[in-house]
């Protein structure tokens, strides 16, 4: 592999810079919303769990989620596991993981840039890596040092620093794992570095989604990374990375935009669904199904609440509750009030909940 050639930070702008504008819209936006504490630290736990799964697992790491879950929550040294080496490692990568991962959350309170340094990489690499592989902890293949070292001056340069972040964090990303500095774990650190590097720039939570959105597409991310012995790389482009990149940003950014305008969405529902109760305009049978319905199962896809059908009313908890008394004549009265309000729609025999019905 040739670690000498000259790497380039140059990029197609007309590309890449409507997309960065994008994204930091809406950081600033996300960044501006009043959320309790409570949620964020609960979201955050949940981020740096599914973060650090999808980063193992993406280099081979077996474990599901769950497994992931408990690995974290133990405190201290793993203890050898007694199904055997191979279970004891992959525990051992994801404590490993966790101990990098841990500040990561605290650097969401902060905006400006991250000073990325060569001795920094070594640590995060020792870390990541301690206990799983027999040597080589921290240290540098050979004659990747001075890339390296360029990459890092290079990354910190005024013109890089006053560049949106989120494409600085793409750049180093690209590179560092292109050049392929350590015989392990390259790519879990060229994925921490990014991650760190939004962190910092302001990207609270999106920070650590970007692991999510590769393995989820993980065979085009690793079109930009081939192995020494697959060279030339299927997509060579740092416009395309880029692009790619930020696109996932602009994903993981709605999909957290979606996540804390729900409690929001939520109250605000039920402050409507109070007035129209006090109005009579619909019955309190009719506003207690209502609260019950915001509560409703959602579509991991989509967030919508997933459709019901009239019999549901009457043999499913915690519907039948209000409906177990109750004529199906009166059940269908209720539920074509609800279609006449906007607050349901139907198709054929299955009822929706319109969770998007302020106004």
């Amino acid at each position: 592999m040739d670690r000498e050639k000259k790497f380039s930070t140059h990029f197609d702008p007309v590309e890449v810079l409507p997309l960065a504008g994008q994204v930091r819209g809406l950081c600033k936006a996300l960044n501006a919303l009043p959320v309790q504490p409570s949620l964020v630290r609960g979201l955050e736990q949940e981020l740096v769990e599914q973060s650090i799964h999808a980063s193992a697992a993406m280099a081979g790491n077996p474990m599901r989620l769950d497994e992931v879950r408990e690995c974290l929550s133990e405190q201290g040294a793993q203890p050898e596991d007694p199904a055997g080496p191979t279970v004891a490692r992959a525990r051992r990568e994801i404590a490993n993981l966790g101990l990098a991962y841990a500040p990561l959350p605290k650097e969401r309170t902060k905006t400006g840039v991250f000073g990325v340094s060569d001795g920094f990489l070594r640590k995060v690499h020792a870390v990541m890596v301690q206990g799983t592989v027999p040597g080589g902890m921290g240290e540098f293949v050979p004659d990747a040092e001075n890339p390296v070292l360029a990459l890092v001056t290079r990354i910190n340069g005024q013109d890089m620093s006053g560049l949106e972040q989120a494409v600085r964090a793409g750049i180093f990303h690209f590179h560092l794992y292109r050049l392929q500095p350590f015989a392990t774990g390259t790519g879990r650190v060229a994925r921490f570095f990014e991650s760190s590097i939004l962190a910092v720039g302001g990207y609270r939570f999106a920070c650590l989604m970007q692991p999510l959105y590769y393995r989820r597409h993980m065979d085009e991310y690793l079109r930009y990374f081939p192995s020494p012995d697959q060279q030339p790389p299927l997509k060579d482009s740092l416009t395309e990375f880029l692009v790619f990149m930020l696109q996932g940003l602009r994903e993981n950014l709605e999909q957290i935009r979606e996540q804390l305008h729900s409690p929001l969405r939520r109250l605000a529902l039920a402050d409507r669904f109070r007035v129209l109760a006090e109005d009579r305009r619909i019955n309190r049978r009719t506003h207690d199904l209502l609260l019950l319905l915001l509560d409703r199962e959602t579509d991991p896809e989509t967030g919508a609440p997933l459709p019901f059908l009239l019999k549901d009313l009457f043999l499913k908890q915690p519907y039948k509750l209000l409906y177990n008394d109750v004529s199906e004549h009166t059940a269908r009265r209720d539920l074509n009030r609800l279609l006449e309000l906007g607050l349901l729609t139907k198709d054929g025999t299955s009822y929706f909940f319109q969770h998007r019905c302020l106004g």
